[in-house]
């Protein structure tokens, strides 16, 4: 582990900061998949890594069917993971990793 010098302890309080920060989000999202298999429209853009907004459009062009219920919208967690691997495409690896010819 390297030594830390006084000068240094404003910028690794505020990384460490915001390390535990960003933890405990992804903690609260793994809690929140791993106990209800339902989300809200947060949680939804969360899962996507879109916004609630993002979401609400999704449902109005018939991309997500929410399930509703007291004026919320809520999806299923296997619905979501089904529209990320309908966006799946093949990756053809050796047009990427072969040499191009000056």
């Amino acid at each position: 582990m390297e030594r830390i010098s006084y000068d240094d302890l404003p910028e690794v309080v505020a990384k460490l900061v915001a390390d535990v920060a960003q933890l405990k989000e992804e903690l609260r999202i793994l809690k929140a998949t791993n106990n209800d298999p339902y989300l809200d429209s947060k949680g939804a853009g969360e899962y996507l890594k879109t916004s609630a907004n993002g979401i609400r459009i999704m449902v109005y062009n018939k991309i997500l069917i929410p399930i509703k219920k007291g004026g919320k919208l809520y999806f299923h967690v296997d619905d979501l993971a089904s529209y990320l691997e309908s966006g799946r495409r093949k990756i053809n690896f050796d047009s990427i990793l072969k040499p191009k010819k000056s």
